[in-house]
């Protein structure tokens, strides 16, 4: 289970994670108030270590690749944890 992680769920975390590129223009339209410069660094580190695991097929069925997914989305969860309270209710 843990090795097919990749073939399971990479085409839709490929799809979310182009999609996070509109986080940046949200902040540069001031839609979401957060600086820019550290957003961008994390979207691109993010969708570079998703092209890796893309172009290296034999890396898509380790475990660590299901480890990465995990922790990532974790991650996400933490960050946008107070977020939404405050682009609904100013």
């Amino acid at each position: 289970a843990l090795a097919d992680t990749f073939y399971s769920v990479g085409f839709m975390m490929s799809l979310c994670q182009l999609l996070s590129i509109l986080e940046l223009f949200h902040i540069a339209d001031g839609i979401e108030k957060a600086r820019l410069l550290p957003r961008l660094i994390q979207v691109m580190e993010k969708n570079g270590l998703l092209m890796v695991i893309i172009l290296l097929e034999e890396i898509q069925s380790k475990p660590v690749v299901c480890v990465q997914l995990f922790f990532w989305n974790i991650l996400d969860l933490l960050r946008y944890e107070n977020n939404p309270t405050e682009q609904f209710w100013p």
